[in-house]
């Protein structure tokens, strides 16, 4: 089971905590995107983002266009997603892997 949590030691609660089950994690998770005790890391969801898709900016925000995160740069080189939203863009990748999904069966379906 993965367990995507906040952790700024600035704050004595955590709130955001998204644990997902067994099997449904984000397509791509690699060793080094979960932390011990399967805390997925700052740089793991952007590991996971980046292979999801390029950043597309417009190139005098460091906001990709596309989901939001925060980039590297106005260039939008790669993902630095804020600690914050860990959980928003865990939930943005799996809308993306569902319509994708969708996409698919529709694809063999309509044949």
């Amino acid at each position: 089971m993965t367990t995507i949590q906040e952790l700024d030691p600035r704050e004595p609660s955590v709130d955001a905590t998204t644990t997902t089950p067994p099997g449904t994690e984000p397509a791509g998770v690699s060793p080094g995107t979960i932390g011990r005790d399967g805390v997925l890391t700052v740089s793991g969801m952007g590991s996971l983002l980046d292979a999801d898709h390029l950043p597309a900016t417009n190139g005098r925000m460091a906001i990709c266009r596309r989901c939001g995160a925060h980039t590297d740069g106005p260039e939008g080189r790669q993902h630095v997603p804020g600690l914050r939203q860990l959980a928003r863009y865990d939930e943005w990748l799996r809308a993306q892997s569902r319509s994708r999904h969708v996409a698919r069966v529709s694809a063999l379906v309509s044949r």
